[in-house]
C-alpha cells in the first residue's frame, strides 16, 4: 500500500503539469489568434479643400500638382472640395485609412488660447448637433472679413473620439496656429489616434504663403524622399506674419517617404510613440520669436451662445 502512494502521486503531478502546459497553450493561442495585427502605414491621401471656394487654388485640386506627386508616389488620392467640408465629413475621416491627410482650411486659436479648432464649411446652426455643441465636440467659427457669418468647427475633442484610427498617418495641417507651441491639443489628438507626425504653422499664415511653402514641403518630402526635418526646415518663415512651419512630435525627424512605403509592404515598420506632453515641437529656428508677435497680432473677439467662440483674422 506505502509503495503504491509515491507512485500515485507521481502520476497525479505529471497530469496536473501536463494540464497547466495545455491551459497555457491555449491561452498563448487565442491571445495570437484575436491579437489584432500591428497597423501598417496605408497609401491612401486625402486633400482636405475647404479654402477651394474662398482661395481657390488648382496645384491642390483633385488633378493639380499635389495629387499628382502623391499619385506618382503610389498613393490612391481623394479630394474634398469645400462644399463638402462639414461636420459629418469629420466624423468619418479616421474611418477611411488615410496614410496622408493634407488639410487645406482654415484654422484658429479659440479667444481663451486654450486650443485650436478646425473651421468646417457648414454654416453655424444651434439646432444642430446638440450633443456635440455640448460636449466641446464642434463649436462655432467666425471671420473678421466676413461679419455676422458663422460657421461649425471642429475641436480636438471631436478627433480624440472618432471611431477608427490614423494608421501611422502624416497630417500636414495648413492653417493658421495649426502648431501653435501653447495650444498642441489637436496635434496630440491626431497623433493619439495613431498618426506619427503632424506639421503645421505655429502662428496666422497667408493663405497665399501656405499654399507655396506647403507645397515646397511636399515636393522635398515626396518627390526628393527628404526626411521630414529637412523637408519642413526647407520652408519659408511668413513675410508678414512671421510664423514658421513645424513639425510635432521631434521624435519624427528622421521620416522619410521611402519609410512610410517600406512599412506600407510590410518589409520594415516603423513605429510612433501614442502621446506626447506637449515638448516635442520643433519648428526652423524663429518659433519663440513668432508666437511672440502673433500674440500682440491677435484680434478682439465677439461673444456668441455657444461653447466657445473662434476668430480668424
Amino acid at each position: 500500500m506505502n509503495d503504491k502512494q509515491p507512485f500515485a502521486h507521481k502520476k497525479l503531478l505529471i497530469a496536473m503539469i501536463i494540464l497547466i502546459a495545455l491551459v497555457l497553450s491555449a491561452l498563448l493561442f487565442s491571445r495570437v489568434l484575436l491579437s489584432a495585427p500591428a497597423p501598417r502605414f496605408s497609401l491612401r491621401a486625402i486633400i482636405v479643400d475647404q479654402l477651394s471656394s474662398e482661395f481657390p487654388n488648382p496645384v491642390f485640386g483633385s488633378n493639380g500638382t499635389v495629387a499628382n506627386d502623391l499619385k506618382s508616389a503610389g498613393f490612391d488620392v481623394s479630394y474634398v472640395a469645400s462644399n463638402a467640408v462639414n461636420v459629418d465629413f469629420y466624423t468619418r475621416l479616421a474611418q477611411g485609412d488615410y496614410g496622408i491627410i493634407i488639410v487645406r482650411a482654415h484654422s484658429a486659436m479659440r479667444v481663451d488660447s486654450s486650443t485650436v479648432d478646425f473651421f468646417t464649411s457648414e454654416a453655424y446652426s444651434s439646432s444642430k448637433y446638440g450633443s456635440y455643441q455640448q460636449d466641446g465636440r464642434v463649436t462655432v467659427g467666425s471671420y473678421s472679413w466676413r461679419p455676422g457669418e458663422y460657421f461649425f468647427a471642429v475641436s480636438p475633442e471631436l478627433i480624440r473620439n472618432l471611431d477608427g484610427t490614423f494608421p501611422k498617418s502624416i497630417v500636414v495641417a495648413m492653417g493658421c496656429d495649426g502648431l501653435n507651441s501653447s495650444a498642441l491639443e489637436m496635434a496630440d489628438a491626431f497623433i493619439n489616434k495613431g498618426a506619427l507626425a503632424f506639421t503645421g504653422w505655429n502662428g496666422l499664415v497667408g493663405p497665399d504663403h501656405t499654399d507655396n511653402e506647403t507645397l515646397k514641403f511636399l515636393d522635398n518630402f515626396l518627390v526628393e524622399n527628404k526626411t521630414l526635418s529637412k523637408s519642413v526646415r526647407s520652408t519659408a518663415l511668413d513675410p508678414d506674419y512671421l510664423s514658421v512651419l513645424g513639425f510635432y512630435p521631434s521624435s519624427a525627424e528622421n521620416l522619410t517617404k521611402n519609410d512610410l512605403l517600406a512599412d506600407a509592404e510590410g518589409s520594415k515598420p516603423v513605429y510612433g510613440i501614442a502621446s506626447f506632453s506637449g515638448d516635442g515641437f520643433s519648428a526652423t529656428g524663429f518659433g519663440f520669436l513668432a508666437v511672440l508677435v502673433m500674440r500682440r497680432c491677435r484680434v478682439l473677439s465677439f461673444s456668441v451662445p455657444v461653447h466657445e467662440t473662434v476668430v480668424m483674422v
